[in-house]
């Protein structure tokens, strides 16, 4: 964990440089709007913020967005463009809700995340832990990468998921107290390879908790 936590240090400052980061958090909150409908009343909290690409896009869709990560060049980041930008409802924080309890439970109405559930190991707690914050009713919105046979991340890559298998997730979703579980398509990540392009699909998952 802690490795993958200096790598995106290390690449935190030019993370926002990507155009396809930015395309990809943009399709990913059109999606999400698109489910939530006009809810602007309600709070919300990226989990795996980075520098916030995902958040501000979906800006003026919450009242109120926690944005939380472990990576403090990140988190510095998203500082300096909440400021630059003036985003009043932005509040980033450093957390990580596998090792830090301290989290009001049913505080928010939803938990959203872009591309971060295959670096966390314990699947089923961070789950368990969405629960516990999400409130009766409110939604979590996961975007991630499809079961894939590993190229995906340079070979050595520390603490990660090959992707995931759509049923098993539900299955985790709903042992953890989560219903009316549904995925799509959210995009294609498209990658060079010496075998040539390689394509790895990225799924939503769009859940209610009990």
């Amino acid at each position: 964990m802690n490795k993958n936590v200096n790598a995106f240090d290390e690449r935190s400052k030019e993370w926002d440089l990507d155009l396809a980061k930015v395309k990809r958090a943009q399709k990913v909150a059109e999606l999400i709007r698109g489910s939530l409908g006009a809810k602007t009343e309600l709070v919300a909290m990226e989990y795996g913020c980075g520098t916030g690409l995902l958040s501000v896009a979906l800006a003026e869709d919450f009242n109120k967005i926690i944005l939380a990560d472990t990576s403090d060049g990140m988190l510095a980041v998203l500082a300096e463009k909440i400021k630059s930008q003036g985003i009043g409802n932005f509040h980033p924080q450093k957390l990580d809700l596998i090792s830090d309890t301290r989290f009001p439970k049913q505080s928010v109405d939803v938990v959203y995340s872009l591309l971060t559930l295959h670096h966390i190991m314990e699947t089923e707690k961070i789950f368990e832990r969405f629960s516990e914050v999400v409130k009766p009713g409110g939604r979590i919105f996961i975007a991630d990468l499809d079961q894939e046979d590993g190229s995906f991340h340079p070979a050595g890559t520390p603490d990660i998921h090959f992707g995931f298998a759509r049923e098993q997730l539900q299955r985790i979703a709903e042992s953890a107290g989560f219903r009316e579980v549904q995925f799509s398509d959210a995009f294609e990540i498209r990658k060079k390879s010496d075998l040539g392009e390689r394509v790895y699909p990225v799924f939503l998952m769009d859940a209610k908790k009990s």
